[in-house]
């Protein structure tokens, strides 16, 4: 029988041709590529101007000489008594015409509107490159944890949000860096958003805008933001994005929240962080207010257990709930030196006894030579207490290893304390963490642990014999080192 052989024709294969519209597109995705390579060399470059300028430029030397680096503030109450109100609603003002700018270092029970660091008074290098601020804020319930920071370190600004799930022991984030090296806004936020910060703690707003390009916009939506409204006297939050768990799951969280600010008291503290030649030489127990070129300066407004007044949230497809939350607040502003470091704890809830607590602790920042920290305070109902006499221990499971400082138990106490003074005996196990380390060529470092999880404790008060006990409360410590 013939055999019939077939050959089969080659089919010719049609690539379609991509449209005007795509043929953009794709140029516009390898154009964003090629900046963002870019970007890359330009901020390592500024990391290097950086490192330059603030070496060059900056004193004191680094790390200070542990014999001078409080000697200006001697006393139990070296920044004396609180008063009231800044005499200025400017932080650097001329007591008489003609005198110079100065602060006038103390406590306060009423924020600044304008903390404003001048020109005349700081040189354009330290604004540029020394001038730090940050605005944070958090919403806890027993269920839930929720914060939100904005940061401006000039060169670079950022901000994140987080949502921890005690009940299911997850996280969800969102958070940005952005290089402060492009020109225009419109190209910022094609490349990853915007962050501006709040001109104060009770002016204007501090926000985060979602970036629009395509290469960034993972996170979706508009951002987020935190408002004050003076009118009412409150702090407006809003969240619209998707937040990303550990394992890579998004979620959207949608929400506002109002939290109230009348009849809880402030904190404000206007520091010196330490002489800025470290040549001064106090021998005094008092600060001379007239002296404003002696002194690094730092504004900061912390409040506690503000209450959560209005909250409304969707997170996926499920209603979020924080009701009965109360709230903190972290609004700082400082000409900070080189080398940064500080310890911290902040919570609030309500004690087993039904009291609305607030406790902001430090170390190693704001301290008199004493070690004593001049922001550490307790909020019961509302109402602050200064625990100016106190020296607070910060007993850390390492100081090295952040593996271990998320993992295992914290013990925070008073290991000295003034007469009559309240005796805090605080134990923090966490959670989970926020934790970076940056090493960029040397010169710019940032290593910080940000463990959130559950204190539990007791806060005695020997005058009344009155004893606070904490049972669970959610919160955060941090260790931070920075070099920036």
């Amino acid at each position: 029988m013939p055999t019939t052989v077939v050959t089969a024709k080659p089919v010719k294969v049609v690539t379609p041709r991509l449209s005007n519209k795509d043929q953009r597109l794709a140029y516009r995705r390898k154009a964003l590529k090629i900046i963002v390579v870019l970007l890359g060399f330009l901020s390592t470059v500024t990391a290097i101007i950086v490192g330059y300028a603030n070496v060059r430029f900056a004193s004191p030397p680094y790390p200070p000489p542990a014999s001078h680096q409080f000697g200006h503030l001697k006393g139990d109450q070296p920044l004396g008594a609180v008063e009231t109100s800044y005499p200025s609603d400017q932080l650097f003002f001329s007591t008489e015409e003609g005198a110079a700018l100065a602060p006038r270092f103390g406590r306060y029970l009423t924020p600044v509107p304008n903390p404003v660091f001048p020109s005349e008074v700081f040189g354009f290098n330290e604004r540029l490159w020394k001038l730090k601020n940050w605005h944070y804020m958090s919403i806890s319930n027993q269920d839930y944890f929720l914060a939100t920071a904005f940061i401006d370190l000039r060169y670079l600004t950022g901000a994140f949000v987080y949502l921890f799930d005690l009940n299911t022991g997850k996280k969800w984030e969102a958070s940005f860096k952005i290089p402060d090296l492009l020109p225009h806004v419109s190209a910022k936020r094609r490349m990853a958003g915007t962050v501006s910060l709040s001109t104060s703690s009770v002016t204007g707003c501090s926000t985060y805008t979602t970036a629009d390009g395509m290469l960034y916009n993972v996170n979706g939506g508009n951002g987020f933001s935190v408002c004050y409204d003076a009118e009412a006297d409150q702090w407006d939050l809003s969240f619209d994005l998707n937040l990303i768990s550990e394992d890579g799951e998004k979620r959207y969280l949608n929400g506002t929240a109002t939290v109230g600010h009348k009849g809880n008291d402030d904190l404000v503290l206007v520091f010196p962080l330490a002489p800025r030649d470290f040549l001064y030489d106090n021998t005094t127990d008092t600060l001379d207010h007239s002296v404003h070129g002696d002194f690094e300066t730092a504004y900061i407004h912390k409040a506690q257990s503000l209450p959560v007044e209005t909250q409304s949230f969707t997170f996926g497809s499920e209603p979020l709930d924080l009701s009965h939350s109360l709230s903190a607040i972290d609004w700082t502003r400082a000409m900070a030196h080189r080398r940064t470091e500080w310890l911290w704890a902040s919570f609030c809830g309500y004690t087993k006894e039904g009291k609305k607590l607030g406790v902001n602790l430090s170390r190693r920042l704001y301290d008199s030579i004493e070690g004593v920290s001049m922001e550490n305070a307790l909020w019961i109902d509302g109402k602050m207490i200064l625990l100016d006499k106190s020296v607070i221990d910060f007993d850390l499971p390492s100081e090295t290893d952040p593996v271990v400082m998320r993992q295992e138990e914290w013990h925070i106490r008073t290991q000295t304390t003034g007469e009559g003074g309240p005796v805090l005996d605080l134990h923090f196990q966490p959670k989970g963490s926020r934790d970076e380390n940056v090493h960029l060529l040397s010169l710019i470092v940032s290593e910080f642990v940000q463990p959130f999880g559950l204190f539990h404790g007791t806060i005695h008060f020997p005058q009344s014999d009155e004893t606070l006990h904490i049972d669970g409360i959610l919160g955060v410590v941090e260790h931070h080192v920075s070099v920036w």
